[in-house]
């Protein structure tokens, strides 16, 4: 499969993750994510995200699978494995303290801000879509085993992103998210555990 991708002509497994990615996209801007839900009517703004929450529930498992089978277990180098882990370490720790720095001055009290940080930590739809594209272009552009072996190392630390960070932040979200969100009742200000 050939596809078009930032203008460059691109084969295999990336170009169909990337064309997944690109659909996806355009639903989302189809439907006016942000802008939509607040002057759609509700019963037509449920219906479309039905719709699209549908088409996901297709696309997602063809792009993680579709990673999933560009992975070579057996081309990992310990080594680059612990420089790995070690890069997104450095990294979760570096998102975490900017998401909370954007925090300041919002209406969200301490637990709320927190609670946002361990929600914004797991990524994995973007590094599903681009992490076999370095390997994809290596190859059809020729460069070379060394080019092949550090696209395979991008591909292997886009795969271990999203091992450590969702389960992660999948656990955090429900260990810490009924703790720390609290739900108004009425107009009183009168607030209770969810």
């Amino acid at each position: 499969m050939q596809r078009v991708h930032g203008g460059i002509a691109v084969r295999g497994r990336s170009a169909t993750v990337a064309a997944v990615c690109r659909w996806y996209r355009h639903c989302s801007r189809t439907i006016g994510a942000d802008l939509g839900s607040h002057l759609w009517p509700t019963a037509s703004l449920k219906a479309v995200q039905k719709k699209v929450n549908w088409c996901w529930g297709i696309a997602q498992p063809a792009l993680f699978a579709l990673l999933g089978a560009s992975v070579k277990l057996h081309a990992i180098n310990p080594e680059d494995l612990g420089a790995g882990i070690f890069i997104i370490a450095i990294s979760l720790a570096v998102r975490i303290s900017v998401t909370r720095l954007a925090m300041f001055g919002s209406t969200l009290n301490t637990k709320e801000a927190l609670l946002v940080c361990i929600a914004w930590m797991p990524k994995a739809t973007v590094q599903a879509a681009v992490g076999g594209t370095a390997l994809d272009m290596v190859v059809e552009l020729s460069l070379g085993p060394t080019a092949v072996a550090r696209a395979e190392l991008v591909l292997m630390l886009s795969v271990l992103v999203i091992l450590i960070t969702a389960p992660i932040g999948a656990i955090g979200i429900a260990a810490f998210g009924p703790k720390y969100l609290v739900r108004e009742i009425g107009r009183a200000s009168c607030r209770e555990r969810v």
